[in-house]
């Protein structure tokens, strides 16, 4: 929703939906870095879930350093589904 609300041109509500992208972005990543030392890698791959989860987090890390770059709003649904 919060990114939604960005496109309508406030400047203030785009910054905060940019922060809200990259604190959550930031979070995952953290989550899937401390369940990789402590599984190790090959383990950690093993679960299906956290090979969905670390796909959304390369896309979200992806899209965060190309966010200037136009056409690659596709990936922000495949981190709405990481939501649900």
């Amino acid at each position: 929703m919060a990114l939604h609300v960005a496109h309508r041109g406030s400047l203030f509500i785009s910054k905060m939906a940019l922060f809200i992208c990259q604190m959550f972005t930031g979070v995952f990543a953290f989550e899937a870095l401390i369940k990789i030392v402590a599984f190790g890698l090959l383990e950690y791959l093993k679960n299906r879930w956290n090979c969905f989860d670390l796909t959304i987090v390369v896309l979200s890390l992806i899209e965060l350093g190309l966010r200037n770059v136009k056409g690659l709003s596709i990936l922000r649904t495949f981190r709405l589904v990481c939501l649900f």
